[in-house]
């Protein structure tokens, strides 16, 4: 199981390389550096979280989010039905404030 934390010392990872840091995740599960069946990392850049959840319904991965203290598994479809304020919507934030009025 890959298990990444959202938190702000984390690793930044570049939009062009998401998808081969992603990929090596999940190669490296089944690596020497897996640790009891748990591979764990902290990134600060919310395009890996969204890539682990594509990779999720795709690819069916085990894998787990945690954000302050509480662990986020998405389901079967990548989706996140309680989505923890403060967990990778930034993006959203910023969409929202446009579309406001005046």
């Amino acid at each position: 199981m890959i298990r990444v934390e959202y938190c702000p010392e984390g690793i930044a990872v570049p939009d062009a390389k998401v998808e081969a840091f992603v990929k090596e995740l999940i190669d490296n599960q089944c690596s020497e550096k897996m640790c009891y069946g748990l591979l764990g990392i902290q990134v600060s850049t919310s395009n890996v979280f969204e890539f682990l959840r594509v990779m999720k319904k795709e690819k069916d991965i085990e894998v787990q989010f945690k954000f302050k203290g509480k662990i986020i598994t998405p389901d079967k479809d990548g989706r996140i039905e309680n989505w923890p304020n403060g967990f990778c919507d930034y993006y959203d934030n910023w969409l929202r404030r446009l579309l406001q009025n005046g």
